[in-house]
């Protein structure tokens, strides 16, 4: 399992270029946890 932290809130230059977090939330083949100021979300089992 992959735990990170994020960064709170959208900012206009991960919109567009995407963010890092979301990029390993994609493509890695082991569950992935993210952490943010008062949210938790996990990408599906595999």
């Amino acid at each position: 399992m992959i735990a990170m932290a994020t960064h709170d809130g959208p900012s206009l230059r991960r919109m567009i270029l995407g963010s890092v977090a979301a990029q390993v939330l994609e493509r890695s083949p082991v569950p992935v946890l993210l952490l943010r100021p008062g949210v938790i979300a996990r990408s599906e089992e595999r």
